[in-house]
């Protein structure tokens, strides 16, 4: 009865969470073939028209993937190589672009380097950072206060980072996965973003790989539940990797124990954790910005959904009844087609802000050099336009590729449905979370393994139709 009864299920949330990544993957490709979803320097979004520029962007970014491969091949697909390579252009890059800490990195890395000391009250404001501040103190305790140790430990995450999904790559015997997703420019653009995101991801991607894993044991629940506890105390979305996880226990491992266990012990722990990290830093709860100012925000028209700047502590439930109420369903659903468009077309994660920083950027040299005044020229720099460009070619690539993967993996063996099907969980919970919520595109930057692990997918799909017509 049970067994049959998940059967059910399985077969509807399967089919409604493929139907939904069908049709927003296929509407980001759709989309970005005809028009371009932008960050505009001044912190808000917008759409422009197709520009023939874009034809040569896409021939450029889809040579540096084809070099790429040719290079793995040449290289007999060594994972070594690839992580020597990548941690010398990574090098390379912060050396020649030493962005200085901004906005709310800066306020982070303050605290830490003051011995976690918070006159400001931004804690108080902002709770959801008190893991990071703790992890950014104990990193430049231990190994200087500078902002470099936090650029090379996101050098450090991202080589987790491939390292992992090439793991998960061999579920699928797929030993092209590092290779495909080393040039993809966002991620080492990124390295100068010293906040939670590419932490957040490397343990996300561990966490993936610890429950897809073949061999499974209770080493391995207890290395997901750990990964779970840490990934959530980092970003509060990491509930949807937990929810997701749940689901593969239940419908595919068929394990509700496990599932009960896992989910018991990890709500413990993640209680356990707030409560050490309350006591520690004491927090004003009187200063802390309630879920509904993010979720007001998040249907705002004018740049919508985009943060702006009505973050207040008196938000509460009955004013965004009101305001939804008073846009009603019309202009809501607009709000919501729009912000989905934008934040999964955008495409660079909004890399070229973190990484190169804006107006009131500050460098660590004593003299600029050709570069560093090129990035200063915000609006009107060649670099910042040409990697902006080459970064969104990247990424329609990368999309026409998980689409097909996608596909392909509907329409293949019954295993590798069950190994995919966690991730179309997290695509689905992302796009759910933040049809409500206040976007920024920096926000699915934590998805992009997933793309790729679904463009590696759709990249072999495509070499065996060639071997099939030779």
């Amino acid at each position: 009865m049970w067994s049959s009864m998940i059967d059910r299920c399985e077969k509807i949330i399967n089919g409604i969470a493929f139907t939904i990544c069908v049709l927003l993957f296929g509407g980001v490709v759709l989309f970005s073939t005809l028009f371009s979803a932008d960050y505009v320097p001044d912190d808000s979004p917008a759409f422009s028209g197709f520009s023939y520029d874009r034809i040569f962007y896409l021939i450029l970014a889809a040579a540096i993937l084809g070099l790429s491969l040719l290079t793995g091949k040449l290289c007999k697909w060594n994972i070594k190589v690839c992580f020597i390579l990548y941690g010398m252009v990574s090098l390379v890059y912060i050396i020649a672009v030493p962005l200085e800490a901004f906005s709310d990195m800066k306020i982070v890395f303050d605290i830490a380097v003051n011995g976690l000391s918070d006159p400001e009250g931004y804690l108080s404001n902002y709770p959801i950072n008190i893991p990071f501040t703790i992890y950014t103190w104990v990193l430049t305790s231990l190994f200087g206060k500078s902002i470099v140790v936090l650029k090379l430990f996101n050098i450090l995450f991202d080589v987790v980072v491939l390292y992992f999904l090439y793991r998960l790559s061999l579920i699928s015997e797929d030993k092209k996965m590092v290779w495909m997703a080393g040039p993809f420019i966002p991620v080492i653009i990124y390295q100068n973003h010293i906040y939670n995101d590419v932490l957040f991801t490397a343990l996300t991607v561990v966490l993936l790989y610890a429950v897809l894993r073949k061999k499974q044991t209770a080493w391995s629940l207890v290395a997901a539940i750990i990964l779970s506890v840490l990934q959530f105390a980092f970003r509060s979305t990491g509930i949807i990797y937990i929810i997701a996880i749940a689901m593969y226990m239940i419908l595919y491992e068929r394990k509700i124990r496990k599932c009960v266990i896992y989910l018991a012990v990890t709500a413990v722990l993640i209680v356990m954790l707030n409560t050490v990290n309350t006591r520690m830093f004491k927090p004003d709860p009187t200063l802390k910005f309630p879920v509904w100012s993010w979720v007001q925000m998040g249907i705002n028209e004018e740049e919508f959904g985009f943060q702006d700047g009505t973050h207040s502590t008196e938000w509460t439930m009955e004013d965004v009844i009101n305001k939804y109420e008073e846009l009603g369903p019309y202009r809501v659903l607009k709000v919501m087609a729009k912000k989905t468009i934008w934040m999964w077309s955008e495409g660079t994660y909004q890399a070229e802000r973190y990484g190169f920083g804006v107006w009131d950027a500050k460098y660590a040299v004593e003299e600029d050099n050709a570069l560093i005044r090129s990035l200063r020229d915000v609006e009107n720099s060649p670099v910042r336009r040409s990697l902006e460009n080459l970064m969104k070619a990247q990424y329609y690539v990368y999309m026409v590729l998980a689409l097909i993967g996608l596909i392909g993996i509907r329409k293949g063996p019954e295993d590798n449905r069950r190994k995919y099907a966690m991730l179309m969980y997290l695509i689905v919970g992302f796009f759910c979370f933040y049809l409500i919520w206040e976007i920024k595109s920096r926000y699915i930057y934590c998805l992009y393994p997933v793309v790729m692990l679904y463009a590696s997918y759709g990249l072999n799909m495509l070499y065996s139709l060639k071997k099939k017509r030779r």
